[in-house]
């Protein structure tokens, strides 16, 4: 992924500008499989710090972009869906 230049004074925090892959790409690219990597080797790959943690320019633009970090909540399933899901 390309990376954002960085000031001098902030060198240790993330400015990472992802590009989304096209519908139909096969190459995932250096994070192929992030859950089964080292968290810090993650970080690197992405050209981050995780004891810095994003610059609030960055965390700003990515709540802009995808917004807050939360759990949807969904309604609870109803009486009749619960007995239907027992067969």
């Amino acid at each position: 992924m390309p990376r954002e230049s960085r000031s001098a004074g902030d060198s240790r925090r993330c400015r990472v500008s992802a590009t989304p892959l096209q519908s139909g790409a096969t190459d995932p690219g250096p994070l192929s499989a992030p859950w089964s990597a080292d968290a810090r080797a993650v970080a690197r790959a992405l050209g981050c710090d995780p004891d810095a943690g994003l610059d609030p320019e960055e965390a700003a633009r990515r709540l802009a972009q995808w917004g807050p970090n939360e759990i949807r909540s969904m309604e609870p399933p109803g009486a009749r869906e619960l007995i239907a899901r027992q067969f």
